[in-house]
């Protein structure tokens, strides 16, 4: 089952990561673009994004604890309200990105680029 055919609402996702988490696998994301998109009050716990585009995008009010961001581009993105406590943010693509009441409590930020 493919993340793509769920629309991207909270019941949606939460499905999909549900149905994968049952399965003992973490959420995959890998090389999807996403770009453009609103995300509001989801659980992306855990979840794996890697060389994903998700330029543009909005996310309000989600969780990305333990999350794993590899070299994914996040330019012109807006977070709110959104904690990445324990993420790991490989090589990801920050540029010109706004972030409101943003929480990085013990995230990797390696190689993450904000300029």
């Amino acid at each position: 089952m493919d993340f793509m055919s769920y629309k991207v609402t909270p019941g949606g996702v939460e499905k999909y990561l549900a149905s994968r988490k049952k399965r003992g696998v973490r959420a995959f994301f890998h090389v999807r673009s996403l770009s453009d998109c609103v995300f509001e009050g989801l659980d992306f716990t855990n979840a794996v994004f890697g060389q994903c585009n998700l330029s543009g995008s909005i996310f309000r009010d989600c969780v990305f604890k333990g999350a794993v961001f590899v070299n994914t581009d996040l330019i012109f993105s807006e977070f709110l309200r959104c904690d990445f406590a324990d993420a790991h943010l490989h090589g990801a693509n920050f540029s010109r990105i706004r972030f409101r009441d943003v929480s990085f409590v013990f995230a990797k930020l390696l190689f993450a680029n904000f300029w």
